[in-house]
């Protein structure tokens, strides 16, 4: 009795196969500490200089 899989089946794999791959691949990253929490990104603020801290911004009015 040959196995015989319908187009529908085959595609809904397919989007089944491609979520668990970036599910797999974006927990493979967050335990290796490259996530975006738990201060593992590799994104660093630059500290305000003082001078820009004390100017007041102007309010842009229109009219």
């Amino acid at each position: 009795m040959p196995l015989s899989i319908s187009v529908t089946n085959l595609i809904v794999i397919a989007i089944v196969a491609v979520i668990l791959f970036f599910a797999v691949r974006s927990s493979i990253r967050h335990l290796h500490g490259e996530g975006g929490c738990c201060g593992g990104s590799t994104y660093k603020a630059h500290p305000k200089s003082w001078i820009t801290w004390g100017k007041p911004k102007p309010f842009p009015w229109r009219g």
